[in-house]
């Protein structure tokens, strides 16, 4: 009975987490489905989509071996926020593209879909902080997720203000429909601020791998440089073109070359996180 009793709650937990799983990418096909029958889908897309499929998977064969590790749990959020943010900006975009503005929500799923999208590069980041363990590096790191969420719910809550009285199409062009003074506050110290954390979390796995050893090392060795090279990509692109509108790798290898190099970098990061799992045992 004993053993019964240990044995389901990792059958439920295995059944939630996978059941998580299958809804972020059944949204995230659902978002795919709409894009296309739009004519929009892009590079851009196709990175966006990949990212928010792998990492709630991901996030699941962590989780049902090693519940509530919050390595799995951050990509698990982060997955579902970019799952979300896929469905709500391709609703969207079906909606405008069609003239169906009036389909339900459409005006709160266009904020909702505008605001999420960065919270899958937070969770992204996150994961990467807590990796391999599930828990910081050292108490000297509680900046890392304290500054995070901070700017982000600040930057949440500055662009719904923002976006009051404006239309689907306004909320959907998002930073080119904004006007209001205080919308430099958010470029120039909101988002900064999220862009600061995910460049702490990368640090951080350097400070790791310093100091691991044996098995620890193993698992860092190759998830430090896809983290470090997936993240500073990010860090680079969106620090430069929200601050300037310059996009500085784009104009090195063009549209299509930084498609395919974020779309490498996604699969290596997440494969080598997988790799940790499967043959070092990292949970």
């Amino acid at each position: 009975m004993a053993s019964l009793e240990q044995r389901s709650p990792s059958r439920i937990n295995t059944l939630c987490v996978w059941g998580i799983a299958a809804l972020c990418v059944a949204a995230t096909l659902g978002g795919l489905a709409l894009r296309y029958a739009t004519n929009s889908g892009d590079g851009a897309a196709q990175f966006e989509f990949v990212l928010a499929m792998m990492m709630p998977i991901v996030a699941a064969v962590i989780l049902s071996n090693r519940p509530r590790h919050m390595t799995g749990m951050m990509l698990m959020l982060g997955g579902a926020a970019s799952a979300l943010s896929q469905f709500a900006n391709s609703y969207t975009e079906f909606g405008i593209t069609t003239q169906r503005l009036w389909l339900p929500l459409l005006w709160p799923v266009t904020l909702f879909g505008d605001m999420l999208w960065i919270g899958s590069i937070c969770g992204l980041a996150l994961a990467i902080l807590y990796f391999p363990t599930g828990r910081l590096p050292s108490h000297r790191w509680r900046w890392v997720p304290w500054l995070m969420a901070i700017s982000l719910l600040l930057l949440m809550l500055l662009s719904a203000y923002l976006m009051q009285g404006k239309s689907v199409e306004q909320v959907h062009q998002g930073d080119n429909a904004i006007t209001d003074p205080l919308h430099a506050v958010g470029s120039m110290v909101f988002f900064p601020g999220v862009l600061l954390s995910a460049l702490g979390a990368a640090v951080s796995v350097f400070f790791r791998l310093r100091t691991a050893h044996g098995v620890e090392r193993q698992q860092l060795k190759w998830f430090s440089l896809s983290a470090a090279l997936f993240l500073g990509v990010l860090f680079v692109e969106l620090l430069a073109s929200n601050l300037t509108g310059f996009s500085p790798i784009r104009a090195l290898v063009g549209d299509t070359g930084y498609d395919v190099v974020l779309l490498l970098l996604t699969v290596l990061f997440l494969a080598t996180a997988a790799i940790a799992i499967v043959r070092h045992k990292a949970f």
